[in-house]
């Protein structure tokens, strides 16, 4: 999911962690994410966190939250019980791959 965002030009790797461009705006707001007010929070705002089993950086912190959150609210992803793992609904395979290319590349 990070490497299409970065990709698709929405956001870019920073030394910290990454940082969202003009056209990431726009993209967050549609998924309502307002980058501006996440920015604000006392929680950091987007920093690199290596992830053990793939051992590649991904996005955390209040975006990384805050896409989590949105992609549970709009039914493209599910939490599975009792578990760290998350399922890929059908209508979230077409939304990623629509927006983000996700699944042709």
């Amino acid at each position: 999911m990070t490497e299409a965002l970065i990709e698709n030009g929405h956001v870019r790797p920073v030394e910290y962690g990454y940082e969202v461009t003009a056209t990431g705006v726009d993209w967050f707001r549609e998924m309502d994410i307002d980058v501006q007010a996440l920015k604000k929070k006392k929680r950091s705002f987007c920093p690199k966190c290596l992830d053990w089993t793939e051992r590649k950086h991904h996005m955390a912190g209040s975006l990384g939250n805050s896409l989590l959150l949105a992609m549970i609210d709009f039914d493209w992803i599910r939490k599975k019980k009792n578990t760290r793992e998350l399922l890929l609904t059908p209508l979230g395979r077409k939304e990623l791959n629509d927006r983000l290319n996700l699944f042709n590349g």
